[in-house]
């Protein structure tokens, strides 16, 4: 199929949305399409449309969905925030963990990481070694300045602080199992279910860097949060009261919470989110993957 749409001014733009029967001052909406594209705005716009149509059910104005758009702006730094302590906590374990056992090197003999295949292993390498490359870090330069001449890589502790999420998880998934299991229960979690926590938030810590919608987003990548043991299954706080959506936001929450619990019981992060759901009383929870009774979950009960 060719695509036919042509460009539209941003005059257009707010035309046929007008048209399309969403209530608002034209001006306002023009104002708003200058700095926000048409395309990322309508994600914001899909929920009100009638079914099967580009039409707005009757009532949609501009308003509902501004505070929506805010909310996930602001939504999204939180997260990103509370991903960002985390991301830092999980480099500082396999640090500490992977060097004491190989030293500051051992990341590029292979079989220190066996979990990963050789051309992940590879990848793994090259990567590492571009980021040191292109990187104008104080401390890398000083490192190249002193040991250029003898060291082509970074030592573990710094090198891991250039490394990306992802290539960071993709470091713990190659370690040894003895060694991902001391670092997931220093998190106070089981292996498995732990890399499955770290790689649902990588993708949510993507989606707020690249400033996408997060609020009321299905994530492709669910996280582990019950056992498959029926009775352990009973007992586990993301089942009762009542079961959490792993599709959901509510269940990265969740797991921010859970964590930074481990990590800093005394952060405010918790507080942070309370304050941000009481100041946008109108946004639909339920859409987050929030239960209806989420106050009562043991994430929350404390703070009602």
């Amino acid at each position: 199929m060719l695509y036919t749409k042509t460009y539209k001014t941003v005059e257009e733009q707010a035309d046929l949305l007008i048209r399309r029967g969403l209530v608002c001052n034209r001006d306002t909406l023009i104002e708003r399409l200058n700095w926000i594209n048409y395309y990322r705005l309508s994600g914001y716009l899909f929920p009100f449309r009638k079914p099967n149509s580009d039409d707005f059910v009757e009532g949609t104005n501009l308003d509902q969905v501004w505070e929506r758009y805010c909310f996930d702006r602001k939504f999204r730094l939180l997260m990103l925030d509370g991903i960002a302590r985390i991301e830092v906590g999980l480099k500082t374990a396999i640090v500490l963990v992977f060097a004491r056992k190989y030293g500051p090197f051992g990341y590029k003999v292979r079989e220190n990481l066996p979990n990963i295949s050789y051309e992940e292993f590879l990848n793994l390498q090259k990567s590492m070694l571009m980021e040191m490359e292109r990187s104008k870090a104080p401390y890398v330069v000083a490192f190249k300045t002193k040991y250029g001449d003898s060291e082509e890589n970074l030592p573990l502790w710094m090198a891991i602080e250039l490394m990306t999420f992802g290539s960071m998880l993709k470091f713990y998934e190659g370690m040894h199992k003895n060694l991902q299991n001391e670092i997931s229960m220093a998190f106070s979690q089981q292996k498995a279910a732990f890399i499955s926590w770290m790689k649902s938030l990588n993708v949510v810590r993507n989606i707020c860097a690249h400033h996408e919608r997060l609020w009321n987003r299905i994530l492709g990548v669910t996280p582990i949060l019950y056992p498959k043991n029926k009775a352990k299954k009973r007992q586990s706080k993301w089942f009762a009261p009542v079961p959490v959506d792993n599709k959901r936001v509510f269940a990265s929450i969740t797991l921010v919470l859970e964590l930074l619990s481990v990590m800093a019981p005394k952060s405010g992060w918790k507080k942070r989110l309370l304050e941000l759901l009481e100041s946008y009383p109108n946004i639909p929870l339920c859409e987050m993957g929030f239960p209806e009774d989420w106050k009562k979950t043991p994430f929350f009960a404390e703070a009602a």
